[in-house]
């Protein structure tokens, strides 16, 4: 019997995605967005974004701080969310009810609804990790000066 799994709601809250992270050994998980739909939670307050992910059960209710990062990495009008993918993860910290999980968003564009070519890009880290990181976007290169070389120089830690 688990907790996280027993009281599961059709909104995904930040600690059953803690506890499914941690039992399934991963950092975060990747989605497609289906819909966004707004919801009024609280009677008198602000509705909040609620996205529908392909081929998952649950909602996912999108907080005012990942709703500008996700409107930061998609775009502004939530109406062109859908199609384009979510990597959802959670911190620890504190919250408006003490310490517990935090869940954080970020959004993935995909080619079909960009204009520019978008290619997610990888970095292996010292510990095997795979490095999560926004996608880069294929620009022209430029050349570097010897000012801007001194100034990327990596710092050993």
């Amino acid at each position: 019997m688990k907790v996280s799994q027993d009281y599961a709601g059709s909104f995904m809250s930040a600690t059953w995605l803690g506890a499914f992270l941690k039992e399934h050994g991963l950092r975060e998980v990747t989605a497609t967005i289906k819909s966004v739909r707004q919801h009024e939670f609280k009677q008198g307050e602000k509705p909040k974004y609620v996205l529908a992910l392909v081929d998952k059960t649950m909602e996912v209710a999108v907080s005012k701080t990942n709703a500008h990062a996700l409107a930061n990495d998609l775009g502004d009008d939530a109406g062109n969310w859908p199609g384009n993918k979510v990597v959802i993860s959670t911190s620890f910290g504190q919250t408006p009810n003490g310490q517990g999980h935090i869940m954080n968003m970020r959004g993935i564009l995909t080619d079909q609804q960009s204009g520019v070519h978008v290619m997610p890009k990888t970095q292996t880290q010292g510990n095997g990790y795979a490095a999560a990181s926004q996608p880069a976007v294929d620009q022209p290169s430029r050349p570097k000066s010897n000012a801007s070389a001194e100034l990327n120089d990596e710092i050993p830690f």
